[in-house]
C-alpha cells in the first residue's frame, strides 16, 4: 500500500486508481483518505474492489472519497465501464 501511495505521489498526472480494499500494510479506506489528504491527488478517480458488500462499509467508503465501490467478484464490463465514465468525468 504505502509503495502503491508513494508512486502516485511521484505521479499526480495519474488519471485513475483501482484499490483493494484488502492489501498488505494498510486497508484500501485508509490509503484513499491518504491519497485524498495529497494536493495533486485528491481529485483523482478512485474505484475500491472488495469482496464485503458496499454496505457493510458505506458510511466509511462515503468518508474516504472513493468514486465507485465495485464488489468482487465482478464483471469486467462493469469494471471497464467504470473506468471510462471516471476518465471521461474530467
Amino acid at each position: 500500500a504505502f509503495d502503491g501511495l508513494n508512486k502516485a505521489k511521484e505521479h499526480p498526472d495519474i488519471g485513475l486508481m483501482i484499490i483493494d480494499f484488502h492489501i498488505p500494510g494498510l486497508d484500501g479506506l485508509s490509503l484513499v483518505t491518504k491519497i485524498r489528504s495529497i494536493d495533486g491527488l485528491r481529485k483523482v478517480p478512485v474505484i475500491m474492489l472488495s469482496s464485503e458488500s458496499e454496505e457493510d462499509h458505506a458510511e466509511q467508503i462515503q468518508s474516504t472519497g472513493a468514486n465507485v465501490w465495485l464488489q468482487k467478484p465482478h464483471k469486467e464490463d462493469d469494471l471497464m465501464e467504470q473506468v471510462e465514465k471516471l476518465l471521461n468525468q474530467g
